[in-house]
């Protein structure tokens, strides 16, 4: 990633903003902070930002060095910490009784599930807004009437804060965008853009 860096860094970029996986980020990330380069750097929540902040406390581990400054990711859910929204304490409370495990089959050695995620909390969400189209779709199931069960959804509340509606035009069920920061090796909500984009 140090061409990449050296040509952000000689356009005099101030800011900069990753999309893609988990690994890539955070190997730019790496070469970024280990060339000097100290600008906010954000990733969408396409990332992976759990598995993306594991790999850089453990190199920063090794390097004795901190990667993790001014490093912004965007979310679509809320934080699944925020047990003050009722969605997000239900999943916390289903995701605690079931323990779910990950079937073996698809599991990577290399990668430790957490009990709570962005990823897992968004599945919640999924999940909820799939059950509410199934009931209202009602006996009759179909593809069709999925869909325009789907497509009745107005105002759901999820208890995250954010009302879901679907139209026959319109797909996207939230509008939301959540910033988080990394404080005690966790990714907290940004509170506070000056300190959050801080290198």
């Amino acid at each position: 990633m140090s061409a990449a860096v050296g040509a952000l860094r000689e356009a005099g970029c101030d800011v900069v903003l990753c999309t893609g996986a988990y690994q890539g980020c955070a190997a730019f990330v790496r070469s970024a902070r280990d060339a000097g380069f100290a600008v906010p750097i954000s990733n969408v929540s396409f990332v992976g930002s759990d598995a993306m902040l594991a790999l850089l406390i453990k190199h920063g581990r090794a390097m004795g060095r901190d990667y993790t400054r001014a490093l912004i990711n965007s979310q679509v859910v809320p934080s699944y910490d925020d047990s003050s929204l009722p969605g997000v304490a239900e999943y916390r409370t289903l995701m605690d009784k079931h323990n779910p495990a990950m079937p073996e089959a698809i599991r990577d050695g290399g990668y430790t599930p957490q009990r709570h995620s962005f990823i897992s909390l968004e599945g919640y969400i999924n999940a909820r807004v799939i059950v509410e189209g199934l009931r209202r779709m009602g006996a009759n199931a179909s593809r069709p009437g999925f869909r325009q069960a789907l497509e009745s959804l107005r105002g759901l509340d999820l208890g995250i804060g954010a009302p879901l509606t679907f139209t026959s035009d319109r797909h996207q069920g939230l509008d939301s965008v959540y910033f988080t920061r990394v404080d005690g090796e966790r990714w907290v909500p940004v509170a506070d853009w000056s300190a959050a984009v801080k290198a």
